[in-house]
Parts: structure tokens; C-alpha cells; sequence
């Protein structure tokens, strides 16, 4: 049975007497929830808030959350972008994936000693957040030091971080997404306890000039500096046994160094790029990277969405081309050597100023080629000009845009 009440919809449930709020997208200013919504001459109390019930609930300012609240639902506070403040009740107990994603104006937030469980990107994108406070007592998360910071106590995990956060010595994990989105973050110091940096975990921190990684960080997972495009160098200590293969979209990356030490990957030659030593792929590129000649692979999204990158030769010795190697690039041309076997799937998919590919082999050598799905996608590529001769190149455009 559902009933709206002051502009809320609840849901009743007749057995246990008790309410879960399911849609109050149209709120307006500071609100304070009911512990108790009657109906028909029986009282409910209130006991959940639903998946989405606040989505984008633009008017909204404030909230306080009663007494007798267990559970937010997934996205339940999403893109509340004028949501300035919320009280959480000592009752509650779960926080759902993404609940609190987009809520730009959110300035602080305090974890009952109850939350047992905070779901993945729950606080993603709430840029104007300084304070985060877990309460003493809570027995799954931590707020150690004054950190402002959400600290998984059992794996030392940091899960949620935001501009003001000062990572303590005893994290060894920076959580998935554990800034996403944290735009007003310019810098951040990386204590050396740090082992895994999992991923999106700088995701959109669009303002980040500096990072250190330390001598001690083992693990680096996919998209971990996604999108930060002030960020112009990176180093990897020599401690590195792990770089997820999409480590990428660094868009704006001109120094790109592994430490000489490091036993899985190397920036031989001074190359600008992350190379997987034993298999010979190159990982991460940027728009200064020169492919040196020992190189057999182009790794899946090497170069994707690199800004400035304008030319590149692929050197006799790559034979394989992964996935999605260039996509997004402001490439005008690329030199492909005859060695080439194999052009993966949306390669150079949305290059929008490629015109020409030089291919250094003949007409029938470039024919033979194993080209993926879509390689060419979206790109005005005009001619592939070969060593005896040109081929007039059909565009490939997707329609469905």
C-alpha cells in the first residue's frame, strides 16, 4: 500500500507497521522526516528510504533523517546538487552504493556508530566536502586522527576522502573511488603504509597538479587517474608489481618515468611510457612518448584520450595494435610499420583529425592485416598511402550518435 503524505510517497507494510519512503523528488527546502507517518488510524514507523527516492531533488537543502531509519538505498540522495546538510540518526545501519553521488553542495557528514556497511562511490562527486566523521563506537569504519576521511578499520582501507582528508600512516589501501570526483583536491601526499591504490580512486579530480606514488605501493588499478587533466607526471616506484592494463586516460601526462629498479615494467630509453618488460607492451603513453623499437604491443587504451598527441610512428618490431590503443586522440598521422599482424577492435575509433595513415609495407601487406570491429570508427581517415601506391579509404561513421 502506498500514500502520499506531504508531498512524500511512503510504502506500508500492514504486517510489520512500518514505512519506507519511496519518492520525494519534489521537496522542497530544509526537511525534516517523521519517525512515524499514520494512516487509516494506524501509525507506521519509518524504517527505510528507497533506491533513488530523492533523486535529483533539486529544491532540496536539508534533511534530517529520524530516529528509527536503518537503510538508505542505492542512489537515494543522488544529485541533490543543493543538498547543503544532512542529519543521519543513530539507528541507521546502511549507507547503498552511490547514495550520496552528485550532492555538490554537501559540505559535511557524520557516520553513525551503527553503519555497518557504506556502499561503493557513495560519496562520489561531492566536491565541497571538508568534514567527514566517522562516530566513536562504530565497529566496521574510522575517522582515526581527525583525518576526514571514512577508514575501513579491519583492512585499513580508505573508502571516502575528500579535499581536506590527510591520509594517515596506518592506511595501506586507497579505496575504489576513494576520491572520485573530488575536483577541488590539487594535491595529496601518499604515505609510504599505502600498498594498494585500487581503482578510479582519483577518478575526475580535474584540479590534481601533484602526486607522489611511494616506494611501497605494489598494486595500481584501472582508470586511477582518470581524467586528471592537470596532472602533466607520474613516476612508479620501483615497488610497482602491478599496473592494471587500463591504467589510462591521462590526458595531459608529458613525463612519464619508472623507476630503474622496478622488476615487471620500465620506461626504457626514456620513452615517456609504461612498458610491461617481460611481454614488451607498452601500457601507458602519453603525447611525449616515443615507442622504442623493441616494443612488440600497443596495450589496450595506451594512448586513449591523450590530448596534444598529433603524430606517432608505430616502429618495425610491434606486431599488435590492442583495443582501443588511440582512441579519442587528436592524431593528424601515424606512421605504421610493415611489422604490424594485427589492428584491434575501435584502435583508432573518434581520432577526428586523422586523415592519413602512412603504412610502410605494400598494398597487399596492408591488406592481409587483421583489423578488429570498428578500428576506423568515427575517424575522416581519407588514404592509406603504402610503399607502392595509395588506398583511397572509405569512412567508417556511426550513424547512431
Amino acid at each position: 500500500m502506498k500514500v502520499e503524505i506531504d508531498g512524500i510517497v511512503y510504502k506500508l507494510d500492514t504486517k510489520t507497521l512500518t514505512a519506507s519512503v519511496e519518492n520525494a523528488v519534489d521537496v522542497e527546502g530544509d526537511v525534516v522526516l517523521p519517525s512515524f507517518v499514520e494512516h487509516q488510524e494506524m501509525l507506521y514507523c519509518v524504517k527505510n528510504i528507497k533506491s533513488a527516492a530523492f533523486f535529483r531533488s533539486q529544491n532540496l537543502t536539508s534533511i534530517v533523517i529520524p530516529e528509527g531509519v536503518e537503510s538508505l538505498g542505492y542512489a537515494s540522495f543522488k544529485d541533490c546538487s543543493n543538498l547543503v546538510s544532512i542529519t543521519l540518526p543513530n539507528s541507521l545501519c546502511s549507507i547503498g552504493e552511490r547514495a550520496f553521488v552528485g550532492c555538490v553542495s554537501l559540505t559535511s557528514i557524520t557516520i553513525p556508530s551503527k553503519v555497518i556497511y557504506i556502499g561503493d562511490e557513495a560519496f562520489e562527486y561531492c566536491y565541497s566536502l571538508e568534514s567527514l566523521v566517522v562516530d566513536d563506537g562504530n565497529p566496521k569504519y574510522d575517522s582515526r586522527e581527525g583525518c576526514n576521511a571514512i577508514i575501513k578499520t579491519s583492512t585499513n582501507t580508505l573508502i571516502v576522502g575528500c579535499k581536506s582528508t590527510i591520509i594517515p600512516d596506518s592506511i595501506t589501501t586507497l579505496g575504489i573511488s576513494a576520491f572520485g570526483g573530488c575536483s577541488d583536491l590539487t594535491s595529496i601526499k601518499i604515505p609510504n603504509s599505502i600498498v594498494r591504490i585500487e581503482r578510479f580512486a582519483f577518478k575526475d579530480c580535474d584540479n590534481l597538479k601533484e602526486v607522489t606514488i611511494p616506494e611501497g605501493v605494489k598494486f595500481i588499478g584501472d582508470h586511477c587517474f582518470y581524467e586528471c587533466r592537470l596532472l602533466s607526471s607520474i613516476t612508479i616506484p620501483s615497488s610497482v608489481v602491478k599496473i592494471s592494463p587500463l591504467m589510462t586516460e591521462l590526458t595531459s601526462l608529458t613525463s612519464i618515468v619508472v623507476e630503474k629498479e622496478n622488476p615487471k615494467y620500465d620506461s626504457r630509453g626514456g620513452c615517456n611510457a609504461i612498458i610491461q618488460t617481460s611481454s614488451n607492451t607498452l601500457l601507458v603513453g602519453c603525447k611525449t612518448t616515443i615507442i622504442p623499437n623493441d616494443v612488440k604491443c600497443i596495450g589496450h587504451s595506451a594512448f586513449a584520450d591523450v590530448e596534444g598527441l598529433k603524430s606517432i610512428t608505430i616502429p618495425n618490431g610491434v606486431k599488435k595494435i590492442e583495443a582501443f590503443a588511440f582512441f579519442g586522440t587528436d592524431l593528424k598521422e601515424i606512421i605504421i610499420s610493415k611489422s604490424v599482424k594485427k589492428i584491434g577492435d575501435y584502435s583508432f575509433f573518434d581520432c577526428a583529425k586523422l586523415n592519413t595513415i602512412i603504412y610502410e609495407g605494400t598494398i597487399q601487406q596492408w591488406k592481409k592485416i587483421e583489423k578488429g570491429e570498428g578500428w576506423d570508427l568515427d575517424s575522416p581517415i581519407k588514404i592509406i598511402c603504402c610503399i607502392d601506391g595509395d588506398i583511397p579509404h572509405l569512412l567508417n561513421l556511426d550513424f547512431n550518435k
